[in-house]
Parts: structure tokens; sequence; C-alpha cells
């Protein structure tokens, strides 16, 4: 009997040492495919999905390789308010300074009145950057520049005054990493949501980091994406992988853009294959935090809805009308969805998020109007809101309006796009 639970043993043991092994060989194919990138761009560009443990593991490993300090001079991160970039450098480059001070670093974020709570990967993610600074000689200590507009939250009373500053986010990270990297000849790894990296996802006078530093600086830029499409479980050979877009089934999947009609191949250079990806959200705060009050007036001002008294003109509809229509009624709707969450989350504290229908009251067939939603499962805690005005006449999309929702009591216009 006890040979046979020492075989066992054994045999649990090099199932998992070998397991191991293949897992990390995997990790470091991934690691040296990006690396190798930077023999020939100045930039690699990861579009993430946010609140990822596997996302940041991934970061930690690849910051952990000793040709990474070698080799990237930058790491631009996107939560983080350059309001404290002093802050941030005092921390990384190791000095002294309260983790309670860094915090300040991405609770004062734009998006902050968006977020749970503290982000535990955050934290861990800056204490392994500072730790591996430690290690690093002067030349090849790696910075991190804050993403998000310079901007003080005790001066924003009202949903217009965060606006200004949410409406130059993506302006502000490419300009910084134009003037930070590029024009000095450095190299960096930026790190932003997937979606500020679709070009497609921007009108033409809107600006497009992507489209930006790729009309100044030519090939530059090598644009990566992490992505769970199903399909890709059957491309990759083994997980983790860097899978390029000239991989016919790849480059064929279709970006993240609200038509779908974008292919891969001429958005991105890549995609990054990680397997099963999961969220978590940081810790809620609690009303012992001295955040606390701060964080619940900063989500009143951001779920005020700037629409509320904007009725709709009585007189004959016209497309301005209607666009005015649709969006008080996104908000009526993003209102409905939240009341019914909070009665589901009243009888069951676990709930991820609720299972809702737009009521067909809200549809208007005989002006062109129709609202409809999208869930995405690895974002459970947002829902996207479309509501669109097809012309009857012409027979085409004329007013769409994208609204996000999130179950923290918060909703916002993504997106409006007009064709008239």
């Amino acid at each position: 009997m006890k040979i046979l639970l020492v075989r066992v043993f054994i045999a649990i043991y090099l199932l998992n040492l070998f397991g191991c092994s293949h897992s990390s060989a995997q990790q470091q194919n991934l690691i040296d495919g990006l690396l190798d990138k930077y023999k020939t761009y100045d930039l690699i560009a990861l579009g993430e999905y946010h609140d990822s443990p596997e996302i940041y593991d991934f970061y930690n490993e690849l910051i952990s390789d000793p040709r990474f300090g070698k080799t990237v001079d930058v790491i631009v991160f996107e939560v983080a308010n350059a309001l404290h970039q002093p802050i941030l450098d005092k921390y990384i480059f190791g000095g002294e300074t309260s983790e309670e001070e860094l915090r300040q670093v991405w609770i004062d974020a734009t998006n902050s009145a968006n977020q749970q709570g503290d982000s535990q990967l955050f934290l861990d993610f800056f204490r392994h950057i500072r730790s591996i600074n430690n290690a690093l000689d002067e030349d090849n200590k790696i910075r991190v520049l804050a993403g998000d507009p310079a901007f003080d939250w005790n001066k924003i009373k009202k949903r217009e005054d965060l606006s200004l500053y949410i409406s130059d986010r993506d302006r502000h990270y490419g300009e910084l990493v134009i003037r930070e990297i590029l024009d000095k000849n450095k190299k960096g790894f930026l790190i932003m949501g997937g979606g500020h990296f679709y070009d497609s996802n921007y009108e033409p006078d809107e600006y497009s980091i992507v489209r930006k530093i790729r009309e100044d600086f030519p090939d530059k830029l090598f644009v990566a994406q992490v992505r769970i499409d199903e399909v890709l479980h059957k491309v990759a050979k083994k997980i983790p992988a860097l899978i390029s877009t000239s991989h016919p089934v790849v480059g064929n999947l279709s970006s993240t853009n609200t038509s779908n009609s974008v292919k891969l191949k001429d958005e991105i250079n890549a995609v990054v294959f990680l397997g099963e990806i999961t969220r978590k959200a940081g810790e809620m705060y609690s009303k012992e935090d001295a955040y606390f009050k701060e964080f619940i007036r900063r989500k009143k001002i951001n779920s005020t809805n700037p629409f509320e008294k904007d009725k709709p003109e009585k007189s004959d509809l016209n497309p301005h009308s209607i666009e005015r229509e649709i969006k008080k009624i996104l908000f009526d709707i993003a209102d409905l969805a939240l009341t019914s969450y909070h009665k589901q989350f009243e009888k069951d504290k676990s709930t991820v998020y609720i299972n809702f229908d737009i009521p067909d009251s809200f549809q208007k067939p005989d002006k062109g109007i129709s609202f409809s939603l999208s869930k995405n499962d690895e974002t459970p805690d947002r829902m996207r809101l479309f509501g669109k005005w097809i012309d009857p006449d012409e027979d085409i999309v004329k007013v769409l309006i994208r609204v996000e929702i999130s179950k923290f009591d918060d909703f916002a216009i993504l997106e409006i796009k007009r064709n008239y």
C-alpha cells in the first residue's frame, strides 16, 4: 500500500512538474516574441481587459525578464493621473514615499468614479516595478508615465467639469507618448484598454492614438491586443501565444468597433492569447475609509444625467430632436436597469449582473427609433445600450448612440455617430 501511495505521489509530482514547465516555457515564448519586436519597433501597445489578474501576472513576468529593463525605457499606464507624476516617479525609483500616497495616482484618475474600490493589481504592479528598478543600474531603470490628464478632483463640481478631461484622455496619452518617447528616441511599452488602440473606434475628426502615431512616426508602433475569442483555442497550438494577424483566421476576426465590419488584420499586428481570463474588481471602499465620502461625491457627479431637462421638441421631428429623444430614452433605460439590479442585489449579494430586457414600451418603430443592449461575459459588471434612428426614406442609420452602464451606479455616453 505504501509503495502504491509513493508511486501515485511521484506520478502527481511529475505531472505537475512537467505541466508547470510547459506553461512556463510557453510564457517565455510569448515574452520572447514581444521583446523581439523591439528590434523593429520603438513602441509596443498592448490593449488589455481591465482588472484581469492573468494579464497583470503576464506584465510582471514580462518586466522581470532582464532584457526588458535593457530595452524598454518607459511604460505608459492608462489609469494614473499625471498630476501625481512626481509621486509616481519617487515611488518607482525607490524613493521614500508611502503606498498610501502612491494610491492617489489611480484613485484620482478620470475613471476613478467608475471603480468599485482600490485595485490590488495596480499596487502589486507598481511594487514589482519598484523592486525590479532597485536591482537595475541608473541607465536601465524603467520609468512609468501617468496616461491620464493632470487635473484636481477638488475642482470638479459637476459632470461638465469632468467631461473636459475625459474627452481629452486619448490626446493626452498620445501626445505624452510622442513627446516623452518617440521624440527622444526611446522605446516604450503602452498599457491601455483595448478599445483605445482600435483606430476604427474614432471618427476622422477625433483624436486617435494609433492613427496619430502611425501618421507622424511610420513603422514605429506595434499593436497587440489581448483577445479571448473562442476560435483562438483552436488556432493557438499552445497557451499563452502571440498570434500574428497575418494568420488568415485571426486576421479576419472582427475588431471591437460598433459595426463589427473592420477586420483585425486592418487594425492591429498581433493577438496576445492568454487562454481564459478572469476579472478581479478592487475591494469595496468601506465607510471607515477616509476616501469613502469623496468617492460617493465623485460617483454622484459621474452618474448625473445631463439630458434630464433636455426634452424632445414637440414639433415635427428632425434629426437633432430625434437625437435628443434617443439620449433621453437611453438614460431612462439605464435608470430602469440599475433599479432592477439593486432590487436583485438586495436579495442576492453575490449577483453578478441583472438579467435585463428592454421593455417594448421604449421602442418606437413608427419613428424608426429602436434600442438594444449587449452584455459581455468577460465584463459582467457593465452593459452597453444602443439607440439608433433609421431614416425610413433612405433606409440607413442616421443616428447611433452608445451608452455604457455599470452596476456601480453610473452610466455615460461612449459614442455618438451621426450620418446627416
